[in-house]
Parts: structure tokens; sequence; C-alpha cells
């Protein structure tokens, strides 16, 4: 796995996904950000903030429609708590997978925004932004390689996904 473009423009492909961002967009991320500490702390989450995670994704990824409302909520709590007291990367996934309509990327989105550990958002666009594209035995290796940059550069792996992903929609045909 290689980065597509220098290290030193991690920052500057991040502020451009920011300054590019709907102001609807912003909002949704913003208010998923700041309820972070509180799924934190009570360790799932809800079928409420499952669905405003599938809002926020087709928004801004272009995701089709979730089947996510077929769950109970206390379901989703089960899940979603199984899967953030996982230490093993591949089993994080592989759980919240085990819900109809969320796929790797809506997973790996609900790691990115709540585990305890840092995830990246595992989606076609970020991939190709690591010269990377989706097959078995990708995910793996993807989380430990954004896991090395976002320690090399000292930014939040939310800075990381920013960049993977407005550097893919500019600059990779």
């Amino acid at each position: 796995m290689q980065l597509c473009f220098d290290e030193s423009c991690i920052q500057y492909w991040a502020d451009r996904y920011d300054s590019e961002q709907s102001s609807n967009q912003s909002e949704r991320e913003g208010n998923l950000i700041a309820i972070k500490p509180q799924v934190q702390q009570d360790g799932y989450l809800t079928m409420e903030t499952l669905k405003e995670i599938v809002v926020w994704l087709r928004a801004t990824w272009n995701l089709s429609e979730s089947l996510i409302g077929q769950y109970s909520d206390a379901h989703i709590r089960n899940i979603t708590s199984q899967a953030f007291m996982e230490i093993d990367i591949d089993e994080s996934l592989r759980v919240l997978m085990g819900l109809d309509g969320v796929g790797d990327t809506i997973g790996s989105a609900i790691l990115h925004l709540f585990h305890k550990d840092k995830y990246p958002i595992y989606s076609r666009f970020a991939l190709k932004s690591v010269c990377e594209r989706k097959s078995e035995g990708v995910w793996r290796p993807y989380v430990n390689y954004c896991r090395v940059l976002r320690a090399r550069n000292e930014i939040s792996i939310r800075t990381l996904d920013k960049a993977l992903r407005k550097y893919s929609e500019t600059s990779i045909p």
C-alpha cells in the first residue's frame, strides 16, 4: 500500500474536504462526532444514531438505501456493543456486517466514528488514494497502513480519512 500523494499534503486535502462539503453534510458529520463520548460511554449505538450514520453516508458517499430499519433498538444495541468490545480488526467489522444493510463501508464508518481504536472508512474512494482496490484481504492491511500514516503525521484518523476521500474524488480518474 502506498499513498498516491505526498504525506505533507494530507492536511491540504482534508481542508479541501471540509471547505467543499455542504453545510448539511458538515452539520450531520459534526452531530455524529459530538455524540462520540456518549456512545463510547454507553458502549453501543441506538437505532436513531445508526440511521443518522446511514443518512450521512448516503449523502457523502452516495450509498443506496439501507435495510437497517427492520431491526429492534435492542438488537442494534446488542450488535454494536459486541463490535465495540472487539479488538480484532476483522471481527469488529464482521460483527457489524451481520446486520442487513450494513456493508463494509457503513460498518467501517461506525468503527471510524465510535470504536475506541482508530479505524478509517473502508471505501473504494479512499482505497484509490492508497493505490488499492476493495478485495478480499485488503481491510486489515488498510487499517494498519492508515494507523501508521496517522501516527507518523500526528493527525487524527478523521483528518486522514477526509484527505483520502477528497484526493480520490478530485485527482484520480
